[in-house]
């Protein structure tokens, strides 16, 4: 071997083979076929090169090949191995190795780097979109290579570099650059001659420096016009910043809908990565927002009805519907609905689980109901194809006093269980969370789970009697939401008169405990917030909500993205029931929630809220959904009505349902692929 022609590859120790990662995956090409253009690269971030010959790359199945001759990874370099030689085949990407015996799934799958001594290198497990993008036509890129590779939260879409026939990737060069942006706070509407209060946030999460231009500008009847702009801005490794801004939004201004854009990239045409949000000045924004409405037909059924409340199309179902219908893109449903033979009991009563084409023909039905456990009210489809289930998990009298619960009886906590649909009629549970592993009592001093409650904020109080009389359905959760971009969930509760966040990017064991985690609390509540006395951190003067439903983020893009909508029914309120649709601005960090020693959870009063005492009123039931426009749709459940509202409370369509639902949404015109009226 010469020394000097091949890096003196002879005699590796340990710690240069550790310098091997796995740093880019093209696992769904769409300009060829997966036995094309699947590759993946391997990159050496140490000083001396390294041959790979007769290193493994392997999955956790049975896939997997051998590397078979010279392979150097030259220092600080990398080198693509993929499944087709022939660039004029596998989307234009030149190989440094050609492999077979391996696939790489669209959805869950592994990378399993073993040197020559079949010691385990480099592991990256992605998971169907859950923590890790999930792209078709484009690879998922490292961001930073000193950052665990194998954290899905490190990885991102390429979306910059097209290579060969299109995809997007960067096969045999350095992986592309990436700056994360985000609008948040911003009004939905602003009169001229007022101040349009936002925040701004720039994130450079890559292992290198970035030089960019950054920009704010805003598109509208006035054209395009520069807000704000910074050329040449440097940006370190790690480098994040949250400007809170107040622009002011001059008298002659006219009336609109105007698109605020933050960008990052070369000014003033080409935005590498940007945010946007749709702020309407004057009053432009009392229109409807146009779509279809989402809600029940009876007791079975499930409708589509357009502007004028005509019904478009109709729906189906097995049974009793257990809450909201979810309306797809191809036209079909996912509705919960009563299971045939429950072994629980209580309102909103589910356990069964059905996608509805849009020709009637049932794709999937499912029963998530046993004598342990059953689904109630609401599911949450995810973005990966997952749904996310509530569920009654029945404990006996004996394992609930054990936990330290002072009351007889039996007793149903929370349980909340990922679904990855299986063939027509399966599934497999693929995380679940449990109310019950996060229990706190100050009753029985010998019990594991013993403690001051005021100490314990992200524990849930066993001996707290809400609303609900303490029950065995004791917390009653009715309506869940996940956040992709935190990776959270969002759930409320009727009979604990709180609304809660916990962390999905737990594995299950991390979910049962204290740590792990994005935000290294394991399964314990990250955010809680409506009823401090249910944590010992106030009293009846500092409670806010009086019944919840329908707790929802609003999402990116809308007005008051990131925020959490819900509705507070009102009932039990001191000062008389009336209900208030409401938005809260949570106290995010991070992945984490500021709180201050013994106070409770922020903020003291809603950012937004709808309410007319008197005549809009609804004890249980109803939500509130945030519509592209800055209106909010608000279904006031128990009377049926349903109706929308400007930022300023004007109600501008309404439509009367005959009977009580759970909640409504609206769909956009263009949403389904097909024309729904032809």
């Amino acid at each position: 071997m010469k020394s000097q022609g091949i890096l003196a590859l002879v005699a590796l120790s340990a710690s240069a083979r550790a310098d091997l990662i796995i740093n880019e995956i093209m696992q769904n090409p769409a300009a060829v076929g997966d036995a094309f253009g699947e590759y993946f690269e391997i990159a050496n971030t140490g000083a001396t090169g390294i041959d790979l010959d007769g290193y493994t790359v392997s999955d956790d199945d049975n896939d997997s090949f051998t590397i078979a001759g010279s392979l150097i990874v030259p220092a600080g370099g990398h080198v693509t191995l993929g499944r087709e030689a022939d660039s004029a085949l596998n989307g234009g990407i030149v190989l440094d190795y050609v492999f077979s015996g391996m696939n790489l799934s669209n959805r869950s799958d592994e990378l399993v780097l073993s040197d020559s001594a079949d010691i385990e290198l480099d592991r990256v497990e992605w998971d169907d979109g859950a923590t890790f993008p999930d792209p078709e036509g484009a690879s998922m890129s490292l961001l930073n290579r000193g950052v665990d590779n194998n954290d899905g939260s490190n990885w991102h879409e390429s979306q910059v570099d097209a290579y060969g026939d299109g995809d997007f990737g960067t096969p045999g060069a350095v992986n592309e650059d990436y700056v994360r942006v985000a609008i948040s706070g911003a009004p939905s509407q602003v009169d001229p001659g007022d101040q349009a209060d936002m925040d701004i946030m720039l994130e450079n999460p890559t292992d290198r420096a970035l030089l960019y231009d950054a920009w704010l500008q805003a598109d509208g009847d006035i054209g395009t016009r520069i807000l704000l702009s910074q050329q040449g801005l440097n940006m370190p490794s790690g480098f994040e910043i949250t400007a809170n801004l107040s622009l002011p939004v001059p008298l002659f201004t006219p009336e609109g809908i105007y698109t605020v854009s933050a960008n990052v990239g070369a000014q003033p045409t080409t935005a590498l990565w940007s945010d946007e949000v749709s702020v309407a000045v004057g009053t432009e924004e009392t229109g409807p927002y146009p779509g279809y409405t989402l809600l029940p037909d009876g007791t079975y059924g499930s409708k589509l009805i357009d502007m004028d409340g005509a019904t478009v199309h109709t729906w189906t179902g097995a049974n009793r519907i257990a809450s909201t219908a979810y309306l797809f893109s191809d036209g079909s449903i996912l509705r919960p609905c009563q299971a045939s033979s429950p072994q629980f009991s209580g309102g909103a009563l589910g356990g069964r689980l059905q996608y509805i084409a849009w020709d009637g023909s049932i794709l999937w039905d499912y029963e998530w109901s046993t004598y342990d456990y059953c689904q109630h009210h609401d599911v949450e489809p995810m973005p990966n194809g997952h749904i996310l289930v509530i569920s009654w998990e029945r404990k006996t009298q004996s394992e609930a006093q054990a936990a330290g619960r002072t009351r007889s009886g039996e007793f149903w906590p929370l349980l909340i269980a990922e679904l990855e649909p299986v063939g027509t009629n399966s599934a497999n549970v693929i995380w679940e969370w449990h109310a019950f592993d996060h229990l706190v009592q100050d009753q029985y001093p010998s019990r594991d789970n013993y403690g001051v409650v005021a100490d314990h904020p992200e524990l849930l109080n066993i001996n707290y009697i809400g609303n609900g009389r303490g029950g065995e359905d004791w917390i009653h959760a009715n309506a869940i939401d996940y956040n992709a971009e935190l990776d959270q969930i969002v759930f409320s509760s009727h009979f604990l008169d709180e609304l809660y966040v916990i962390d999905h990017s737990t594995t299950t064991a991390q979910a049962a405990g204290h740590t792990g985690g994005n935000a290294s609390m394991g399964g314990d509540i990250l955010y809680r917030w409506g009823n401090p006395a249910a944590y010992e951190r106030g009293d009846g003067n500092d409670q806010n909500l009086y019944v919840v439903h329908g707790a929802n983020w609003i999402d990116e893009g809308l007005s008051g993205a990131g925020n959490i909508l819900h509705f507070n029914n009102g009932n039990g309120r001191p000062s008389g029931s009336y209900s208030v649709a409401q938005e809260i601005v949570p106290p995010l960090d991070g992945y984490g929630y500021t709180l201050e020693a013994n106070e409770a959870f922020g903020p003291a009063v809603p950012s937004w809220t709808y309410s007319d005492p008197g005549t809009f009123y609804a004890e249980h039931l109803s939500g509130a959904y945030r519509m592209p426009n800055g209106n909010t749709l608000i279904t006031e459940g128990t009377t049926g009505y349903i109706f929308e509202v400007t930022s300023a409370g004007e109600v501008v369509w309404d439509h009367q349902y005959s009977g009580a639902l759970a909640r409504a949404d609206r769909y956009p015109l263009d949403y389904l692929d097909f024309d729904p009226t032809e």
